[in-house]
Parts: structure tokens; C-alpha cells; sequence
């Protein structure tokens, strides 16, 4: 409270540079008017409170989170897993996550351990969550559309909208998927029309 301690037994005081941070997932102030907390201890410690909501009441933030996490595991494990499909992601939005972002986290490392295509599907996220299998629907498959890699000329609309779909919207992947530059393929984007978003 003063930056200041003292050792049990010494009459010496000594001055300390040092915050203490603390997390819960209980509510203090009930368990204080309860009794079950000190309240001496919880006036002292919540000078600066943030509230950090569960991962499912910010669920749009998992893409982004999901592709970070790809991003590093595969630098880590020398991986080159690089896309994860439309139904993987529509299933780890509508996931409850009661291990928040820790467990988006472990799921997205064990898919790139275990998976052996360049792309996170539903089998992936099958093999890992065992016991979610109903949760995760196997849909038909869209029949592969033919890339014209490396000829730019040839990259049609449907082309441009395929590889950013595959490529959750990411222009990087999806032009090096086309064996364009990013250039090009921001090009083409403007040539079509098509907004990423």
C-alpha cells in the first residue's frame, strides 16, 4: 500500500518499485458482502479493475485469433498448413470456448500437428474435438476450381473469388496461391469489383 515492506522479525523498513496484478474468475465483491473474502484485502487490490468478456461474447475476433495461432504453430513446428476452410470457421465461431482463448489456442495447434492437407477442414477439427463431432457438419464438397497459376491474364472473377474464399480473405495467400504478386492481385480486385470484406 505505501512501497514499503518489512521482514517478519526486522524493525527495517524498505522501500519497493513493484504492482501486483490479479485475476479471477470469481465475483470478489459478492464473496466480500459474504463474507468468504477479505474486504481489507479486496479494497486494497482493486484500485484498477478491466472486466475481460468470455471468448464466445466476442466470437469475431476468432478468425483473426485462429490465423495468428496457424501463423505461429506453423513457424514453431515447421508446418505448412496455411488455410483454414469456410465450415472450420463457422464452427469455431459457434463454439462456447469455456477455456476462452486458451483453448482456441490448443485446437488451433493440435489441427496444425495433426492435419496432413494445407488446409484446417472439418476432419481436422473431427480428430480434435472427439467429442464434438455433431457440432462440426460434413458438407459436400464444392468440386475444386481449376487456378490458372501463374497467368494472370487468364484469373477470371470466379477465380479471384475462389482463392479468397480458400484463403479466408487474405490476399497474400491467395495470390501466391495463384503464383501472381500481391500487386496483380490487388489489381484484379479492382478490376472486378470485389471488395475482401
Amino acid at each position: 500500500q505505501n512501497f514499503t515492506i518489512q521482514k517478519i522479525g526486522s524493525n527495517k523498513t524498505h522501500k519497493v518499485h513493484t504492482r501486483i496484478i490479479t485475476a479471477t474468475n470469481r465475483n470478489l465483491q459478492k464473496m466480500v458482502d459474504a463474507g468468504s473474502f477479505r474486504a481489507d484485502l479486496f479494497y486494497r487490490l482493486n484500485t484498477i479493475s478491466f472486466e475481460l468478456p468470455p471468448l464466445r461474447e466476442h466470437a469475431t475476433d476468432i478468425p483473426t485469433l485462429s490465423r495468428f495461432f496457424l501463423k505461429n504453430y506453423n513457424k514453431r513446428f515447421n508446418r505448412s498448413v496455411k488455410y483454414i476452410s469456410p465450415e472450420v470457421d463457422r464452427f469455431l465461431m459457434s463454439h462456447s470456448w469455456p477455456g476462452n482463448i486458451r483453448e482456441l489456442e490448443n485446437t488451433i495447434q493440435k489441427a496444425v500437428l495433426f492435419c496432413s492437407d494445407s488446409t484446417i477442414d472439418s476432419s481436422c477439427i473431427d480428430f480434435i474435438n472427439a467429442n464434438n463431432k455433431a457440432n462440426v457438419q460434413q458438407p459436400e464438397r464444392e468440386p475444386e476450381l481449376e487456378i490458372p497459376k501463374g497467368n494472370a491474364r487468364a484469373l477470371q472473377k470466379e477465380h479471384i473469388l475462389f482463392l479468397l474464399k480458400k484463403t479466408g480473405g487474405i490476399v497474400r495467400w491467395a495470390a501466391k496461391e495463384a503464383e501472381v504478386g500481391e500487386a496483380t492481385f490487388f489489381r484484379k480486385l479492382r478490376k472486378f469489383g470485389i471488395n475482401r470484406e
